[in-house]
């Protein structure tokens, strides 16, 4: 009995060393082909980012540069539908192509004010509430507050502030 115990612990022994042996030069090489793999394919892909930052610098200095800004400030009203529980507050900065528009839209103020109450006064709150519902009143004002003007010179609208209350 005695020697069936000791040949039990030999075998236990033996099935460890074994088990040790094998595992951990599998576990190396998975190290060593982790490490290959994460400088051949994931680092690259870095780089690749890394270097295409330059590119996106040079295209936004070569995109449209921002003109004379002129600013209507503070268009407060009532939205539609509300009963004057809700008002909104904007101010918007119009992006003048050069000083002959920005001297036209400074002489149309009356009008352009007048415009902005009316649109935002006729629009219900869940027209003015969403960010794409902005960019939709961006370019209705572009349009309409150039046709206002006697030559066509806003080429940007833009929300210095946008309260909905």
């Amino acid at each position: 009995m005695a020697e069936e115990e000791n040949e039990k612990k030999k075998k236990k022994s033996f099935s460890l060393k074994k088990i040790i042996i094998i595992v951990t030069p599998l576990l190396v090489i998975q190290l060593v082909l982790s490490y290959f793999f994460i400088t051949s394919i994931v680092k690259p892909k870095n780089e690749l980012k890394n270097s295409s930052q330059p590119v996106k610098n040079e295209q936004k200095k070569q995109a449209k540069s921002i003109g004379q800004i002129y600013m209507v400030e503070d268009v407060i009203v009532n939205p539609k539908e509300t009963g004057g529980r809700h008002f909104i507050n904007v101010s918007i900065g119009f992006d003048c192509v050069d000083s002959k528009t920005m001297g036209d839209i400074e002489k149309m103020d009356v009008k352009v004010r007048d415009y902005l109450i009316s649109l935002f006064s006729n629009s219900t709150i869940s027209q003015l509430d969403d960010a794409a519902d902005k960019d939709t009143l961006r370019i209705k004002i572009m349009a309409d507050v150039n046709n206002i003007l006697p030559e066509r010179g806003i080429q940007g609208v833009y929300f210095t502030n946008f309260i909905l209350q």
